[in-house]
């Protein structure tokens, strides 16, 4: 698979975590609980954000694509390449400190209210996701020959 097929496929498994995201998020609005709410505050919040994420990778992605004629892509390639790479390892550092905002939230705030608790917990379970999402794309785009 070259780059360019690889960068569409991280895109759409983004948006399929997002949808999956809404279906859960809606599902813990019918335990009518503050700690389900805060679960499903965090849970659509992410969702709007992975969304838009895709959208304009997307939307960028296909700008540089279809601006370039195949042998300029072919010698692109290495830079999209490495690119992706260095932006995946960045995500996957900040996904870690998600992780640990989330659980300062529960920690701080969240006994103060089951809301907070929710969302903290949350926040984790996202940039969990997250975390392990980026860290596997980025090995796997490492290692994509580009010649």
């Amino acid at each position: 698979m070259d780059i360019w097929k690889f960068q569409r496929v991280i895109l759409r498994r983004l948006v399929i975590w997002a949808g999956m995201s809404i279906v859960l998020g809606l599902a813990f609005l019918l335990y009518r609980h503050e700690y389900w709410y805060g679960m499903s505050i965090q849970f659509m919040a992410w969702a709007v954000v992975n969304l838009a994420i895709a959208f304009f990778g997307k939307r960028n992605l296909e700008r540089r694509y279809t601006a370039l004629n195949r042998a300029e892509r072919q010698a692109q390639a290495e830079t999209e390449r490495a690119k992706l790479v260095r932006t995946l390892w960045i995500n996957t550092i900040l996904d870690a400190f998600y992780i640990i905002g989330g659980r300062l939230v529960m920690i701080y705030l969240g006994r103060t209210s089951p809301l907070w608790d929710g969302m903290g917990l949350g926040i984790i379970l996202q940039g969990s996701f997250l975390f392990f999402f980026d860290l596997i794309h980025a090995r796997l785009a490492a290692n994509i020959a580009t010649k």
